[in-house]
């Protein structure tokens, strides 16, 4: 169900595929990774919270692109994604402030990305239930893909499969409700190791 209605909704996008050689200093968005191994290596760093979640402009961008600001959008982008190129809701968002803008080839970069970063969930899993979860790095991961795909979450819970999984319950535009499983493997090993380190600290 939930990897027809994703093909359904981007069937208008191509994916590109490119061999690539990137640097995490300067990315070139016109080239396209292995998007599979790219949010592996990142979204298991040491540093991901770092790179990938504290102070993420999402809301901020959204801001902009209300009050139609796309320069102010894309100036709140840029620099995130060369620090986080695995964020799928601002790679969204810095397609449509630069097409607006009227750099419609470097939107279409930005949304190939979110594409690839797409797929790469989507092939990981069907989402429809706890055994067969969608795999992500982030519970970000888990939101925006509901939202591009038209589902707006409701209420969250974690539920036993083969790991523990976060069971996401959300409606879409028509109002029909659906359960989505994502397993965060890396999210709860971040959890983890904070636990650990607070409890180290505690016995020092």
């Amino acid at each position: 169900m939930f990897v027809r209605l994703y093909s359904a909704f981007f069937a208008s996008f191509m994916v590109l595929v490119s061999s690539a050689s990137y640097s995490a200093d300067q990315w070139d968005w016109s080239q396209y990774p292995d998007f599979d191994e790219l949010r592996q290596e990142i979204g298991w760093s040491d540093d991901f919270s770092k790179r990938c979640e504290f102070n993420r402009p999402l809301r901020e961008m959204q801001e902009k692109l209300t009050t139609e600001d796309w320069q102010g959008a894309a100036e709140l982008g840029a620099p995130w994604l060369q620090s986080c190129p695995i964020d799928i809701g601002i790679h969204f968002y810095m397609g449509v402030a630069l097409s607006e803008s009227g750099q419609e080839a470097s939107g279409e970069h930005h949304l190939q990305w979110m594409k690839g970063l797409m797929d790469s969930i989507v092939a990981s899993g069907d989402g429809e239930t706890p055994q067969t979860p969608f795999v992500v790095i982030s519970v970000n991961e888990e939101y925006d893909y509901l939202n591009m795909v038209g589902l707006r979450p409701t209420n969250q819970s974690l539920v036993q499969g083969k790991t523990l999984v976060d069971a996401m319950t959300a409606v879409n535009r028509e109002g029909r409700e659906f359960t989505v499983y994502f397993s965060p493997g890396a999210h709860f090993a971040r959890l983890e190791k904070i636990v650990d380190e607070m409890e180290m600290q505690m016995k020092e």
